[in-house]
C-alpha cells in the first residue's frame, strides 16, 4: 500500500534503497522496515514501536534498533523519547531529543500520579515517518480509539484491552482546538468526584461537588501548558454546563471520568496484567555506537541526571606505564598507548557497548549485559596478545575490572557521562586487578559469566577485599588466563 498524497513514495524509495546500501546493518532488518512503510496504513506507521513492526519477533531487536536509527539519521524516521507510564502505559511526555529531557517528575493524569523519567525502565523510543517525506499524519483526535492510539504506548501485552476498558469508563472526550472554548453540558452529583483531564498537557482538574460551593450554573476549566500538579475545582449541585479553554496554544483531547470507576479498571488490570514486549528503551539507544555516531552531539541540559539502570561498567589500566614512558620514551609510548586503545574500543563495539571515555592510559565502558562486559575483557585481553606479543613478553599488560549496578547519566563537558556508587565500586575493583587478569564483583556473576570464562581456559579465585571508599570487605572474584 503506497501512501498515495500522504507521502513521497518516490523519495521514500531512493531513501530505502540508500539505507540498504549501508555496511554492517542487517538486510532483514532493512527488508522489514521497507514493508511496514510501505504495505501498512498511515495509522499503524505513526508512533511506531518494536512490537508493531514486527510483531511476529522475526528479527532480532538489536539488528531492528541499528536500522531504525540508521533510517532517522537519514531522514527516513524521527524518533520520540516518550515518558511513559507504567500503571496505565499512557505517553505522558515526549521530546523529539533526549535532551529535551530537563529533569523533575511529570503528572500522569489518567493515575494521578507522579513519574520520573528512568531511561531503562519508562522512556521508550517510538518512530513515525520523516516530514520532509511529505508524511501526513492521521489525526489523533478524530474519535477516543485513535485518541488512545496517540496517547498510549503499543508496546505492551494487554495493553489494547485497558485502553478498550478505559474508553469505556470515560463519561465522555472531547478534543478541543488552539485557543478554543467547548461547552459540554454537566449535571455533577453531591459528594462525587470526576476526573477532567488531558494527556496531551498532562493536567488534571480534581472536580467535586460539594454544597459549600457557591451556586452556578455554569463552570469553567481552563487548560494552560504542562500544569504539573492536581487543580482541584468546587462546583454546586445546579452546575449545568462545564466551559472547558484552551489555552495551551496546542490541539488537546480532553476526557472525563468519576473517580468512583477506578475499582473497575483496577479489577480489570489485575485480571488482565500488563507486561512489556520488546520495548526499544532509552538506555539500550543510548548505549548504541550507531546513536552515539549520528546523534552523540545531543547534550542534556547541565543540571539535569537520569538513572539509566543497571549496566555492566567496564575499568582498564595498564600494568607499568611508567616504566614504559621511560623505556620507549614519550612518543612511543604514546604511539603504543593509543593503538591499545585502538583496540580496545573495536571489541567494545563488537560487544554492544560503548567507550563512555579515557582517562591517561585507562578506558572506561558501558555495556547492557554482564556477558557482554565478560566477553569483551577476554578479547581485548586476547587483541592485545595477538597484537604485542605473549603476555609474558608483551609491553602492555592490560588490568580490567567490572562490576554491575545502577548508574546515573549526566551532562560532563557536553557529552554523556556516567556516576554513580556503582562506577566508583567498578573502578576500585580494576585497582585490584593484576597485569593479565580480570576482577569482576559479584554482581557480575550470573548463570552465563563464570561458565564462559572457565570455557575460554580462565580460572578464578575469590576473596573478600576491603576496597577503597566502601565500608566493608567485597568479594572480588580474579581470573587469570591458563594455558591449555
Amino acid at each position: 500500500m503506497w501512501h498515495g498524497k500522504t507521502m513521497k513514495n518516490h523519495l521514500l524509495s531512493q531513501r530505502l534503497q540508500a539505507l540498504g546500501t549501508v555496511p554492517g546493518l542487517s538486510s532483514d532488518a532493512v527488508d522489514c522496515l521497507a514493508r511496514h512503510l510501505t504495505l501498512k496504513p498511515a495509522t499503524a506507521i505513526y508512533r511506531f514501536t518494536l512490537r508493531t513492526m514486527d510483531p511476529e519477533g522475526n528479527v532480532p531487536d538489536d539488528a531492528l534498533a541499528d536500522a531504525l536509527i540508521t533510517a532517522a539519521s537519514m531522514e527516513i524516521l524521527i524518533m520520540e523519547w516518550c515518558l511513559v507510564c507504567r500503571e496505565c502505559t499512557g505517553i505522558i511526555h515526549s521530546v523529539l531529543r533526549f535532551s529535551g529531557y530537563e529533569g523533575g517528575t511529570i503528572l500522569c493524569p489518567f493515575c494521578n500520579k507522579q513519574v520520573a523519567p528512568d531511561f531503562q525502565e519508562n522512556v521508550e523510543i517510538i518512530f513515525s515517518p520523516h516530514p520532509s517525506l511529505g508524511f501526513r499524519k492521521p489525526d489523533p483526535f478524530r474519535t477516543i480509539h485513535a485518541y488512545q492510539d496517540y496517547c498510549f504506548s503499543r508496546s505492551f501485552v494487554n495493553g489494547g484491552i485497558l485502553r478498550y476498558v478505559a474508553s469505556g469508563l470515560l463519561l465522555w472526550y472531547m478534543p478541543v482546538g488552539k485557543g478554543q472554548k467547548t461547552s459540554i453540558p454537566f449535571r455533577p452529583s453531591v459528594g462525587v468526584e470526576y476526573n477532567c483531564f488531558s494527556v496531551d498537557c498532562h493536567q488534571l482538574f480534581r472536580i467535586c461537588c460539594s454544597p459549600d460551593a457557591a451556586p452556578a450554573s455554569r463552570a469553567e476549566i481552563v487548560f494552560l501548558e504542562e500544569k504539573n500538579e492536581p487543580i482541584p475545582v468546587l462546583v454546586s449541585s445546579v452546575t449545568e454546563t462545564l466551559v472547558l479553554t484552551n489555552l495551551t496554544g496546542k490541539r488537546i483531547g480532553v476526557s472525563m471520568l468519576e473517580c468512583g470507576e477506578w475499582a473497575r479498571f483496577n479489577k480489570v488490570f489485575t485480571e488482565y496484567p500488563i507486561s512489556a514486549s520488546r520495548r526499544l528503551m532509552g538506555s539500550r539507544i543510548l548505549l548504541n555506537p550507531l546513536f552515539i555516531r549520528h546523534f552523540g552531539h545531543q547534550t542534556l541540559t547541565d543540571s539535569f541526571s537520569f538513572q539509566v539502570g543497571r549496566l555492566g561498567i567496564l575499568f582498564t589500566d595498564l600494568k607499568g606505564s611508567t616504566a614504559l614512558y621511560s623505556r620507549l620514551g614519550d612518543l612511543g609510548a604514546y604511539n603504543l598507548v593509543g593503538r591499545h586503545f585502538d583496540l580496545l574500543e573495536k571489541v567494545v563495539a563488537e560487544n554492544r557497548g560503548i567507550v563512555i571515555k579515557t582517562i591517561g592510559d585507562a578506558l572506561m565502558a558501558v555495556f547492557h549485559e554482564r556477558l557482554d562486559a565478560v566477553r569483551a575483557a577476554v578479547q581485548m585481553h586476547q587483541a592485545v596478545d595477538q597484537d604485542f606479543g605473549p603476555m609474558e613478553a608483551q609491553p602492555l599488560q592490560l588490568k580490567i575490572g567490572i562490576h554491575y549496578g545502577n548508574v546515573l547519566a549526566v551532562n560532563a563537558n557536553q557529552r554523556l557521562d556516567y556516576f554513580g556508587q556503582a562506577v566508583n565500586v567498578a573502578a576500585r575493583v580494576q585497582n585490584e586487578a593484576g597485569g593479565g587478569e580480570i576482577c569482576l564483583s559479584d554482581s557480575v556473576l550470573d548463570d552465563y559469566c563464570p561458565a564462559f570464562l572457565t570455557e575460554s581456559g580462565w580460572q578464578g579465585t575469590v576473596s573478600r577485599l576491603q576496597l577503597k571508599g566502601l565500608g566493608e570487605e567485597t568479594p572480588v572474584y580474579r581470573y587469570r588466563w591458563t594455558k591449555g
